[in-house]
Formats: C-alpha cells, sequence, structure tokens
C-alpha cells in the first residue's frame, strides 16, 4: 500500500517466557487513518483509496472489526463509501467468523477491481464483462467463513446481500446488442447470483438506441458446489415487433439456421419473453445455449405472405426456441378476417421430415377469392367457409388440404341453368401439391352440392393450371368424364371435353318447375351480378343419350361450340337422332360479325319440335331451319322460318275445336286421334326468345285445308294468343277458282277462295276459347298468294 498516514494508535499485549526468548501476543487494538492511498491487488491491479478509517481489536480467541470506512477516490466518478464491521472466533480448532459489509454506491467500472477473482469466480467474470456501465447503489451483504488457526486454507461458507443497480449497460448474449438505462436489483446468495431488471430499453443491431422496452427480466447465475456453474436468463420485452423479430434472427442466437423466418414483418406492437440459459465456461458453444422465445402481437402487418399480398390486423401467440416455432392468432387477408395457426421445425432429419405445418379457417366472399387469384367467374358467389391444412416436408414437397362449405354460396353454370341457392348443402376439398413455391398438382378435387357430385384432379407446369380432368361426375342426370385444357394465353377459351353415357340438359328445355338436373324456375335463385363473367369456353361433346324433358330425348349426339364470357353461344355445330336409330338432325350456328346464323334439318322435323319442347303435335315431316340472333347478348331472340313437308298433326285440342267451331267433323276426328291430319307444306316465320313464340304470318295447307297463323305463344306456361285464317276443303275451295269461264263466279281471281273464315284462340293450348267470324265466310281471293301455289314444288330432299 501506498499513502499517507494521518491518524494511528496501536495497541499490543505481548507474553514472554522467564528468559525472554520465546515472545507471542495476547491482543492487541488498532485505530488508524490513512489518506490517498493506492493499494495493489494480488492480481497487479492499484486501487485508489482517497480515505480509510479502521478500527480493531483481536484477542488470542477472538477478531473484531468493529469499523472500517473506504473512500474510493476516482477523477471520472462519484466517491464511493464502504463501510464494514465484523467478527471471529476460534472455536474447535478453526476460525468462524462474519463480515457485514455495505456502500453507499459503486461504479461497475471498479467491480472487476473489488470483486476479488477467488468468490463466485465464473459469475464474477460473466458479470464484469457484461455489465460494462452503470453503478451499484445502497448495497449491503453478508459473508460468513472459516479458516484454519494459521488463517491459511480461508473458506467462504455464506453469503447475502443485495445492491441496487442504475442505468446499466448489460450485454446479456454477446455480440447480440445490450440493453441500456438498467434498472434493478442485484442479490446475492452463495449458490446463486440474481439480476432483477424492473426497467431497461434494448439496443438495435446497428448499435443505435432502441424502442424495445426492457420489463421485469431475471438474470440468474447458478453455482451449485461441485458443479458447472451456469446461468439462466428471462428477458420481458415490450415494443415494435419488428425489433423483436430483430432481435430473434441474429446470428447468435441461431434459431433460424437451418429455416428462415417464415414471414417478413412490417408493423405491429409485441409484449414478450426471451429465456436464455448456458453454462458459464469461457469457450461457450451455441449448441449449449437454449433459447425459447414467446411473444403476442398486436395490430401487426405482414408483408405478402399468402397469394403475394399483406396481411392485416395480425393479432398472434409466438412461440419459439432451438427446435420449434409456434404461431397462433388472427388477421385479416384482402378484409377477410381468417384464423391461423403455423408450426416449424428445426430439428434435423431425413427428406421426407414435415418441417412445417400450416392451419387456416376463414370466411371469404367468393369476390375476395378471385381477388386473391381463384376466380371461379360467375361459377361461384355469395360467402363460403374455408378450412386449409398444410404440410411442408425437408425435400420441399409441399401438400395443402382444402375443405369449403358451400351452404351460403351460390354455385351457377349459366349453360346449362344450373344453379344452387344459399342455404343448399354443398361442400368441396382438394389436396394442392407444390415443389417448392410451384403448384405441379390438385388432386382429390369433390365438389358436392344440390344435384352435382364432381370428381377431378387437374394437372399444373410453372405453377399455372394446364388441364382439370373429370373422373366420375353426375350432374342432374348427366353422367360424364371429361377434361377442361387452360388457354395458351391469359384470356382465351377454356377448352372442354366431354363424354359420357348421358348428359341431362333438363334444365334448359324442361318445363316451368322442372327441378331435375338442377333447373329451378320455381326457386329463387340469387341473382348473378352484371360485371360477373365466366371464362370463355370451347366445348367438344359426345354423348349417347340427351335429356331434353319428360320423354324428349335425343341420342348419338355430337356437338361442337363455343361460348363467350357472358355464356352465350356464339358458334356451334349439332348432329343428333331424335330415335336411336333414325330421326338425324343437324343445327349449325355461325357468327356474322355481332349477328350468329342458326341453320339447321331434320329427317323427323315433328320429332324434333317435340324434343325441344317447341311443339307436341306435329308428326313427322322433314325441317328446314333458317334463322338469325341480330345480336350477341343474352336473351337475344331468334328469328326466322322453318319450313316443314309432309308431316301430320295430331291430338291438338285447340285445332280441333277450331274445326269443330267450322263443323268440319271429319276433320276433327282426324286431328284428334289416329294417323293425324295430314299437310302438304308449312311456311312459319317466327320470333323465339326465352318467354314467349311468336308467329309472323305463318300458314300451313293440304288438300283438306289451309291455315293462316299470327301472335304468340307464352313459354313459360304455355298460353295461346293467335288469329288468323281457316280455309276448309281446301283443294276443292282453290280449284273452283281456277275452273275456266266459271271460275271468276266463284272468286274475282285465279285461286282465290270461296269459303274462308278468320278465327282467334286464346288460353291454355289444352282449353283454348276459340272464335270463328262468319261474316268472312266469302273472301276475295287473295289464298294463292299467302299459300304458295305459284311456288315451284320443292324437290325431295
Amino acid at each position: 500500500p501506498q499513502g499517507s498516514l494521518t491518524a494511528a494508535t496501536l495497541r499490543l499485549g505481548l507474553a514472554a517466557d522467564a528468559s525472554f526468548g520465546d515472545w507471542r501476543p495476547l491482543d492487541g487494538r488498532l485505530d488508524a487513518s490513512l489518506a490517498h492511498a493506492r493499494l495493489a491487488t494480488p492480481e497487479g491491479s492499484m486501487i485508489a483509496l482517497e480515505q480509510i478509517e479502521i478500527r480493531a481489536e483481536a484477542s488470542a480467541t477472538r477478531l473484531h472489526l468493529e469499523s472500517l470506512a473506504v473512500r474510493l477516490g476516482a477523477m471520472d466518478r462519484p466517491v464511493s463509501a464502504i463501510t464494514a464491521q465484523g467478527a471471529a472466533t476460534l472455536e474447535a480448532g478453526r476460525w468462524r467468523g462474519g463480515l457485514d459489509l455495505s456502500l453507499d454506491r459503486l461504479a461497475f467500472a471498479d467491480l472487476p477491481t473489488l470483486w476479488p477473482p477467488q468468490v463466485a469466480p465464473e459469475a464474477r467474470r460473466w458479470i464484469t464483462e457484461n455489465i460494462v456501465a452503470g453503478e451499484a447503489v445502497q448495497g449491503s451483504w453478508r459473508f460468513q467463513g472459516e479458516a484454519e488457526p494459521d488463517l491459511t486454507q480461508a473458506a467462504l461458507t455464506g453469503l447475502s446481500g443485495e445492491a441496487e443497480l442504475r442505468q446499466g449497460v448489460v450485454h446479456w448474449l454477446r455480440p447480440m446488442p445490450p440493453v441500456r438505462q438498467v434498472a434493478g436489483r442485484v442479490r446475492f446468495a452463495l449458490d446463486e447470483i440474481a439480476v432483477q431488471i424492473s426497467a431497461g430499453r434494448q439496443d438495435l443491431a446497428s448499435g443505435q438506441p432502441g424502442a424495445m422496452e426492457v420489463r421485469d427480466a431475471t438474470l440468474r447465475f447458478l453455482l451449485p458446489p461441485g458443479a458447472l456453474p451456469s446461468t439462466e436468463m428471462s428477458i420481458g420485452m415490450a415494443g415494435p415487433v419488428t425489433e423483436m423479430v430483430a432481435l430473434l434472427r441474429h446470428p447468435r442466437l441461431r434459431l433460424f439456421d437451418r429455416r428462415p423466418f417464415p414471414v417478413q414483418v412490417a408493423a405491429g406492437t409485441q409484449a414478450g419473453r426471451v429465456q436464455i440459459s448456458f453454462p458459464l465456461v469461457a469457450a461457450l458453444q451455441m449448441d449449449m445455449v437454449r433459447v425459447n422465445a414467446e411473444a403476442r402481437v398486436s395490430n401487426g402487418r405482414l408483408t405478402r405472405p399468402i397469394f403475394n399480398r399483406d396481411l392485416e390486423e395480425v393479432n398472434f401467440d409466438l412461440t419459439a426456441d432451438t427446435e420449434q416455432l409456434r404461431l397462433t392468432g388472427t388477421a385479416t387477408l384482402n378484409t377477410v378476417p381468417l384464423q391461423v395457426a403455423l408450426e416449424l421445425d428445426f430439428r434435423p432429419g431425413p427428406p421426407n421430415q414435415i418441417i412445417e405445418r400450416m392451419t387456416a379457417t376463414a370466411r371469404p366472399d367468393a369476390r375476395r377469392v378471385a381477388e386473391l387469384g381463384f376466380d371461379a367467374g360467375g361459377l361461384l358467389t355469395g360467402p363460403l367457409a374455408m378450412d386449409i391444412r398444410a404440410e411442408r416436408r425437408r425435400n420441399g414437397q409441399y401438400i395443402v388440404n382444402l375443405r369449403g362449405d358451400l351452404r351460403d354460396a351460390v354455385l351457377s353454370f349459366p349453360p346449362l341453368n344450373w344453379s344452387k341457392p344459399p342455404g343448399s348443402p354443398g361442400r368441396a376439398e382438394a389436396v394442392l401439391r407444390l415443389q417448392g413455391e410451384q403448384l405441379t398438382s390438385i388432386e382429390g378435387i369433390r365438389i358436392e352440392a344440390l344435384e352435382l357430385a364432381l370428381r377431378a384432379r387437374a394437372v399444373a407446369r410453372a405453377g399455372r393450371v394446364e388441364r382439370i380432368e373429370l373422373q366420375e361426375t353426375a350432374f342432374g342426370g348427366s353422367r360424364l368424364v371429361g377434361d377442361a385444357r387452360a388457354p395458351a394465353a391469359p384470356g382465351g377459351p377454356w377448352a372442354v371435353t366431354l363424354r359420357g353415357p348421358v348428359l341431362d340438359l333438363r334444365s334448359i328445355f324442361g318445363p316451368a318447375g322442372h327441378v331435375s338436373g338442377g333447373a329451378a324456375r320455381d326457386r329463387e335463385p340469387a341473382a348473378r351480378p352484371p360485371e360477373t363473367t365466366q371464362p370463355p369456353l370451347t366445348v367438344d361433346l359426345r354423348f349417347d343419350q340427351v335429356l331434353l324433358g319428360p320423354g324428349r330425348d335425343v341420342f348419338a349426339a355430337q356437338g361442337r361450340g363455343r361460348l363467350d364470357t357472358a355464356g352465350v353461344i356464339r358458334e356451334a355445330n349439332i348432329r343428333a337422332r331424335t330415335e336411336r336409330q333414325s330421326g338425324a338432325f343437324e343445327l349449325t350456328m355461325t357468327p356474322r360479325g355481332e349477328a350468329r346464323q342458326l341453320r339447321g334439318s331434320a329427317e323427323d322435323g315433328g320429332a324434333l319440335l317435340r324434343a325441344m319442347g317447341l311443339i307436341e303435335t306435329i308428326q313427322g315431316g322433314r325441317l328446314q331451319l333458317s334463322a338469325e340472333y341480330a345480336e350477341s347478348r343474352p336473351g337475344t331472340p331468334l328469328t326466322g322460318t322453318a319450313e316443314l313437308e309432309g308431316f301430320a298433326v295430331r291430338n291438338a285440342p285447340a285445332l280441333g275445336k277450331l274445326l269443330q267451331a267450322m263443323t268440319l267433323f271429319g276433320l276433327v276426328e282426324a286431328v284428334q286421334g289416329g294417323s293425324g291430319l295430314i299437310f302438304n307444306r308449312a311456311v312459319v316465320p317466327f320470333s323465339l326468345s326465352p318467354t314467349e313464340l311468336r308467329l309472323n304470318d305463318a300458314r300451313a295447307f293440304s288438300a283438306s285445308l289451309g291455315l293462316t297463323a299470327r301472335g304468340r305463344v307464352m313459354r313459360e306456361r304455355p298460353i295461346l294468343d293467335l288469329d288468323g285464317t281457316i280455309v276448309p276443303a281446301y283443294f276443292f275451295n282453290t280449284l273452283l277458282g281456277n275452273l275456266p269461264l266459271v271460275g271468276r263466279l266463284f272468286s274475282p281471281e285465279a285461286g282465290g277462295g270461296v269459303f274462308a273464315a278468320t278465327f282467334r284462340a286464346q288460353g291454355p293450348p289444352d282449353d283454348a276459347e276459340i272464335t270463328v267470324n262468319p261474316l268472312a265466310m266469302v273472301t276475295p281471293g287473295f289464298l294463292r298468294g299467302m299459300f304458295g301455289l305459284n311456288e315451284a314444288p320443292r324437290p325431295n330432299r
């Protein structure tokens, strides 16, 4: 030691033998003051002491430190005052005693000098290296120990104490950024030193002050006798979630060495805790460190984690350690609320090891689903409940299981006039397979809803669905297989090919109120939004039988066509038969600008008209059709002319009542049964819309009867509203007008009809009200032009 002794009193009691050759101390007392001293420690460092005052006494069996007051002097720090008192006694051959020490303040920079290396060396090393600033104030300690009579082999047998920590800077795991402005208490025991932090602020990785607050943190240094010392840290933090994530991703923790952090966090707040434990050894390896983190995130935002869109309003709980990460909570995706759970496995394993599990439930609207890239066009509207379960394996395989409850959704397929209304049960499921982030296939596609049971799979390339294969699909009465191929370029048509024993089109051609096949004219399905479109389609159909209505089927049907985004057929060619072995017909539609022309022919025109649900009473006849849709919008009327040759009319109550009113009883019997009333030819200019069939001066004639008609027939509930002309015994009637010399006595012009009447038919076809005008029984000879008597005979086709 060095310094100035300002005052000292020493009393020493000695004993000697009779010869004064053997001296031994008996007791003593020391009172001394020392100023401006410098004390050298055994390690070679110097302690600057401003003042020392000591009062002590000793005897052969007792040591008593009455008081020790030390003031540490330092130019750059406030003066620290340390006081101590204690006593020891010699009992059973060993010194045993205790020392009480207190201080008012002590800079942590002085701690390495004042803390003896022999006392808890590993804890001393960690604390002196990692608490690098601040001060301890109002400290008090109690030391207990024992030693040999010669004061050798000293051992610490008890320790307790505490001190307050102010403005500390704590490196809790170098080289991670430290916690600054630390406030708390340090508690000392023989087997443990605990630092209890009540406040602090976590630095950023850049070394700049951060906004993360440290709350309620504990650093425990465990010093078990005869065992390896260790530390356990539990650090509570609250603040921006971005800073918490940056902390968890720090390379020192190595939490995400094997897998990257699963999401990119953009905003939010969190309150969480990081727990770390490791042995107190000089050469610390990271595999000796155990890390556990937990956090509750509020009002967060994740950058484009799903479908390249942000997750908003994120609220979730997160736990992570060196083996796994778990995340559960809620969020909104494109304004749709989600419930999400995520598990990551960081442990090493084989290529088929599951390293990620994710589940999510949501109730999105179909429009929101379309905005995410899954646009079903007009096929799906309304809300649906979704359940998503996904697994990712180490080899890059990613499997996503999708389940959807379609009860509250509306499914519709306009080409077949089919819809599933809200409230009707329905479900959908599929399994998506990906390699990395690229979709490779969709397996196990199942959709079950009103009269629909679809089974399918899809094949993808470069993440894009290229082909959908339909398997074992039932749609109303349809039984089919086929595929749908994606367009080569965006906006192009899907190519749909369907094959099967039965195609059910009763939803289009069935009667009002017909439900089979999904037509539901007695229900009120939700209207499609005007802006909703469906994908354009090209279709190729081949079916053994096509159902058009009760008892109205066609056979061996082949069809090709193209539908636009509004579901309108732009071009088509259909070939089929009205009987299994006969009755061939063909219909062809070709576009002409915005118009579409329809041409058709049939060996059995009556059978085709019955099959189409237009007229039930015509039997046989060769049909020629030439018509046009003037526009390419849904509901545009079909306008044109149908010509029928060599046909019969049978079971036509309205015509029977008309003939009865004309007292043509033989013809009445013919039209009501048997082979029917035979007509040579009919020419029918018409306009056909979804609600009505309008006749424009239609005409038909035979040797026994001529008819003209104009007006309309309502289609939903068949109602007649027709008027026209009827000419009985038409051949003889016109024959009289053709007689030489006397013909003009019967008709002013050749071919004119001398017996004719006008009529009106109103009401249901089975019970129409028929009125005949008898004043028109003698009429001018206009019938030649009306019935085409001047036309050349048509060759048989």
